[in-house]
């Protein structure tokens, strides 16, 4: 019973995840590579969205202090 409620769990994410440029490239690298070139493949985008992030937050931190003084 708990094997079926784990594969309805994944199943229900992979449903979920909607597929983008990132998310084929992860795919096809976990079909051809295997299961950690997909898992590094997704840990890069990953960096690279939080790297964005925070470069964003801070673009917001330095306007909004310029804008109140």
């Amino acid at each position: 019973m708990f094997d079926g409620v784990i594969n309805g769990v994944l199943i229900g994410m992979l449903v979920a995840a909607p597929v983008g440029p990132v998310n084929v490239i992860c795919i096809q690298r976990t079909l051809r590579l295997g299961r950690i070139s997909g898992f590094l493949a997704g840990l890069g985008a990953v960096l690279g969205d939080t790297i964005f992030a925070l470069a964003a937050s801070l673009q917001f931190v330095a306007i909004s202090s310029f804008l109140k003084s």
